[in-house]
């Protein structure tokens, strides 16, 4: 393995019967392959309700053997169109959101992401993105309103009789 040790030792004895031999350590260098990513990593997997169409969700970065310390810079990031995967796209190494999402039809999307880095194999991932609920006002529904103590707002109505209302959301 390159980026465990990239060269090796190896000794060899030739003995032609005689009560000596010899011996030759030779250093044989490892000649690098480019080895596939290992894992994905996505730094935010929710996103709430209601979002605008094109809402990125979170980055990505992909594990790389290659370069452990910060993955591969050059890797190409993909959705997988099976399960949920046409709710979501990918540009450069950022997740984005495909249509606005709707907590109460549906909580939570199952997509599989592929990264590439150029060799002969990637790496596959499923991850789980979470649909965050939003305090929602419901659509033509008027204001609450009540009477219940002499701390709420008093208004005066016409002929300058007191009302008093409150309005509970």
């Amino acid at each position: 393995d390159f980026e465990t040790n990239p060269t090796d030792t190896l000794t060899i004895r030739v003995n032609d019967g005689s009560p000596t031999g010899f011996d030759k350590t030779l250093t044989i260098n490892i000649i690098d392959q480019n080895d596939a990513p290992t894992d994905i990593l996505l730094n935010n997997n929710v996103i709430d309700e209601n979002n605008a169409v094109g809402a990125l969700i979170g980055d990505l970065t992909s594990i790389d053997p290659d370069n452990p310390a910060t993955g591969f810079a050059n890797a190409v990031f993909s959705v997988l169109p099976a399960a949920d995967g046409g709710a979501f796209t990918i540009v450069g190494n950022q997740l984005f959101a495909n249509q606005s999402f709707d907590f109460e039809t549906k909580k939570s999307y199952l997509i599989g992401i592929h990264v590439d880095d150029g060799s002969a194999f990637g790496f596959i991932k499923a991850f789980t993105i979470n649909i965050g609920d939003v305090n929602e006002v419901p659509p033509n529904q008027p204001p609450v309103i009540s009477s219940t103590s002499p701390n709420d707002i008093l208004e005066m109505a016409p002929g300058n009789t007191p009302y008093s209302f409150k309005v509970e959301a």
